[in-house]
């Protein structure tokens, strides 16, 4: 494979709930307009052919610019990840799914589809684009806000050509129905399926008897943190429902789940508890370090306390996410850049994160 190849631009489309679609979850940047599957067939569009053209003579592609970033800040991105068959089990028979000539076809195989904007929770680093339970936080920040609730689950197309499916929302178990109507377009027992969910629902008993004829299903618990920190992150949860969903989900003979979490400075302190807290329950826990929204960044904490977080990390280094926390902590910040939109946050919201993580508070006090 080339210098800047990934197989996504040939089988793989991102499309949100109102249908507008991107290459890929990772894409830098806005697509056209009429980058939208209402509008016909996404795979084709000059958007696609023009990406895929570029990397079929070796040549970078703008809008895969955060992948780059990665690979030269810490040696992994997205893009290698599916190219080696790491990601979702993507890119498996990688040679068979990769074309080698201008006139392979491209075709959908893998879809990132988020079902509908409708979500109980309104987390920090979320927004009214991809959660109703924003709502009235954007009103008050004056923020756009869509007009009721999104839902595209691609007019009645066919899936049944799809091997692997990533469902997320909002949150997409509000969506029982949609969630049936979308599988039973699919081939189940060729389709691999990876849903993400906040960990407050649990799937109807007509969703686990399609789930249970699917190849493969991987059931993603969105957790940022052990205990109440994560209700201030993901306000709407309640820790003790979470944790038991997470229990629950994890003696189920149908699916296998993972844990991911989103490092953020709210968070950065304590993520590994919650790492070690899966790890002792066998389950797989990764973390990504948050890029947006970016006052939440944690290189905006002060520097002797990011000094402080490093000498903690040390010795755990070998984990990628943690070498990814390493990077970010030794990036220049200001911390009057996170106060300002935190006390904005805790005005509207009635809360202050010194009560949800007072050894990260009192770390800050000290300096």
């Amino acid at each position: 494979m080339g210098k800047y190849d990934c197989i996504l631009p040939w089988n793989h489309v991102r499309v949100w709930q109102t249908g507008k679609a991107w290459p890929c979850c990772q894409w830098v940047g806005e697509t056209p307009e009429d980058m939208n599957v209402n509008n016909g067939d996404v795979m084709n569009h000059p958007l696609m052919a023009e990406t895929r053209a570029r990397m079929l003579e070796d040549k970078p592609v703008k809008g895969c610019s955060r992948c780059y970033r990665l690979e030269r800040e810490t040696g992994t991105s997205m893009r290698l990840d599916v190219n080696t068959g790491i990601f979702g089990g993507i890119g498996q028979d990688v040679e068979k799914m990769v074309p080698v000539h201008k006139d392979s076809e491209p075709k959908l195989r893998y879809l990132e589809l988020s079902i509908s904007n409708a979500c109980n929770n309104s987390c920090r680093m979320c927004g009214p684009e991809l959660s109703t339970h924003w709502y009235k936080d954007a009103k008050t920040l004056g923020m756009e806000i869509p007009k009721g609730i999104q839902y595209n689950p691609l007019n009645k197309t066919d899936l049944s050509d799809l091997r692997f499916l990533k469902l997320l929302g909002g949150e997409p178990l509000l969506h029982p129905k949609e969630i049936i109507d979308i599988l039973d377009r699919c081939d189940l027992p060729k389709l691999n399926l990876m849903l993400i969910t906040n960990t407050t629902q649990r799937p109807t008993e007509e969703i686990i008897q399609r789930f249970k004829q699917l190849n493969k299903l991987t059931i993603t618990l969105s957790i940022d943190a052990f205990g109440p920190l994560n209700e201030f992150l993901r306000t709407g949860s309640r820790w003790e429902e979470v944790k038991e969903n997470l229990h629950w989900f994890r003696k189920q003979d149908w699916c296998k789940i993972t844990v991911h979490g989103v490092i953020s400075i709210y968070n950065v302190n304590c993520f590994m508890e919650l790492h070690r807290y899966c790890r002792r329950l066998g389950i797989f826990a990764n973390f990504m370090v948050i890029e947006g929204p970016e006052y939440m960044r944690p290189r905006h904490l002060p520097e002797q306390v990011k000094q402080q977080l490093l000498k903690k990390y040390e010795n755990e280094e070998k984990l990628s996410f943690v070498k990814d926390t390493i990077y970010e902590l030794k990036q220049p910040g200001t911390w009057r850049h996170f106060r300002r939109e935190d006390v904005t946050m805790n005005k509207i919201r009635n809360e202050q994160f010194d009560d949800y993580n007072p050894e990260l508070s009192q770390m800050i006090s000290l300096t």
